[in-house]
């Protein structure tokens, strides 16, 4: 009996077309079973954006109210310090891009920021503090030294523009002025403006020019209330600013960020 060949029997043929046909075809029934998956987290992710945007939207709109209602803040203020909330808000509200939405919010935190520190006010403050320390000793300036160590300066502005010197008698005046000439040179690195005053308060005390003292006393007392203004607005912005760094706006995913947060106002 002859052995059958099968290779010759069924020989086998490749039809290179039909098999890049099956290729082909095999390739998009996988990429249409994956390809829904892919605009699935598509739209999922954008949805989340929409929401976090939709949510600092709320916070930058609390801040402004707040901002706004603060009595301790004048009109000046209240518009330096909502200026740039405005600016991000506007971007957010443009259907912005996760990327164009963090640039916005940290540009805001930046200008918040230097808003947060003006030059010098630490130095005014401490200086303020430090004559707290010398007025005590004086039975007339005991209240308003309190305030200042407090760094309540609006109360203790008030207090000194109030102070009848002329009620002291001259032994509390000397004393008085000993104290200030003691205080001008404890602030003079720091606040240079502050020792000059102190010092011609004292002098006018020391010379029996009480009028012109007095007058000091009250321009002592304005400057108290500007840097009370100064440092309220340093808070306000402080708090606004609380809103992370750049580098965590960047990275982490905008719905997890708390982008305007305030410390103490919300």
């Amino acid at each position: 009996m002859q052995a059958v060949q099968i290779h010759k029997a069924l020989p086998l043929r490749l039809n290179l077309p039909e098999l890049i046909a099956c290729t082909v075809l095999s390739a998009l029934v996988l990429a249409s079973m994956w390809l829904p998956n892919l605009q699935y987290i598509a739209v999922a992710e954008q949805r989340a954006t929409q929401q976090a945007i939709q949510a600092e939207i709320e916070k930058i709109n609390a801040l402004k109210e707040n901002i706004l209602g603060d009595p301790a803040l004048t009109a000046e203020q209240k518009a330096e310090l909502v200026q740039p909330l405005e600016t991000a808000l506007q971007t957010l509200q443009d259907n912005p891009t996760r990327e164009q939405a963090v640039s916005a919010l940290t540009q805001a935190e930046i200008d918040l920021k230097e808003l947060a520190e003006p030059a010098g006010l630490q130095d005014k403050l401490d200086s303020f503090e430090s004559l707290g320390s010398y007025l005590e000793e004086s039975a007339a300036t005991q209240q308003a030294a309190q305030n200042l160590q407090s760094q309540q300066l609006q109360q203790a502005a008030q207090q000194l523009s109030n102070l009848d010197l002329s009620q002291l008698s001259p032994a509390e005046q000397q004393a008085l002025a000993e104290q200030l000439n003691a205080a001008a040179d404890a602030v003079q690195t720091q606040n240079p403006e502050l020792a000059d005053q102190l010092r011609q308060v004292a002098q006018d005390i020391q010379t029996g020019n009480i009028a012109d003292a007095q007058a000091g006393l009250k321009q002592l007392a304005e400057q108290l209330n500007e840097a009370s203004q100064q440092a309220a607005q340093a808070e306000a912005a402080a708090n606004a600013a609380a809103i992370g760094s750049a580098d965590e706006h960047r990275h982490r995913p905008l719905p997890a960020a708390a982008i305007v947060h305030f410390r103490r106002l919300i």
